[in-house]
């Protein structure tokens, strides 16, 4: 008994992989992906994702601020946030995020030591600025 193969059905199973291997790799890349992560050791308190995604040490003055402000954030409404605009420019990008019931957050993301990382020092200036 011979196995036909169908040219189609083995080409999308190829296209399905490399589609999946790509968004896998790709998930954790980018400015988004920095503030998307801070997000998530703050919610689980998750002290080494924290150092993966911030320019300065995790127990810095204004990392332990900048947690404040989101774990504050996220308690008022339904602990989702969105990026309502971004401006860019090579190594740095300036995102507002829109959470809901709360003031909405600016976060300025640098891309050091070639990854896109929280600058929560420069964060909290345009926070500050902001009135906060």
């Amino acid at each position: 008994m011979q196995i036909r193969r169908d040219p189609g059905l083995v080409a999308a199973a190829v296209l399905a992989v490399v589609t999946l291997t790509v968004f896998g790799v790709f998930q954790n890349y980018g400015p988004e992906s920095a503030v998307r992560r801070f997000h998530h050791a703050v919610a689980h308190n998750d002290l080494g994702e924290m150092a993966q995604v911030v320019t300065q040490g995790v127990d810095s003055t204004a990392v332990t601020q900048l947690v404040s402000i989101v774990k504050s954030a996220l308690a008022k409404g339904s602990g989702y946030y969105r990026i309502l605009t971004s401006d860019r420019s090579e190594r740095q990008v300036v995102m507002l995020a829109r959470y809901e019931g709360a003031r909405p957050i600016v976060w300025v993301v640098v891309k050091a030591r070639d990854r896109w990382r929280v600058d929560p020092y420069l964060t909290l200036q345009a926070l500050r600025r902001l009135g906060y």
